[in-house]
C-alpha cells in the first residue's frame, strides 16, 4: 500500500534557489581553497544578477589579484 505525503509533508518539501549569502559564502570558500577560477566564475554570476553587489566586487578584486599573483 502507497500512502500519500500528507499536506504538511508537500509544503515543507521545497526547492528554493540558493540566496546570495550562501553563494557568497561558497565563492569565498572557493577562494580559501586556491580554486580562483571556479571563485571568479560564481561571482560574475552573482555580480550579473546583482550589479550593486559590492561584497561580491571586492572578493572578485581579490580573486583576480590573487590569482595573477599566483600565475607569476
Amino acid at each position: 500500500m502507497v500512502l500519500a505525503p500528507s499536506v504538511h509533508a508537500q509544503s515543507t518539501v521545497s526547492f528554493k534557489p540558493l540566496s546570495t549569502g550562501s553563494l557568497m559564502d561558497f565563492a569565498q570558500k572557493l577562494f580559501d581553497r586556491g580554486e580562483y577560477d571556479d571563485a571568479k566564475t560564481l561571482l560574475e554570476k552573482i555580480i550579473k544578477s546583482e550589479p550593486q553587489n559590492s561584497s561580491a566586487q571586492r572578493l572578485l578584486k581579490t580573486v583576480k589579484e590573487q590569482s595573477i599573483a599566483q600565475s607569476q
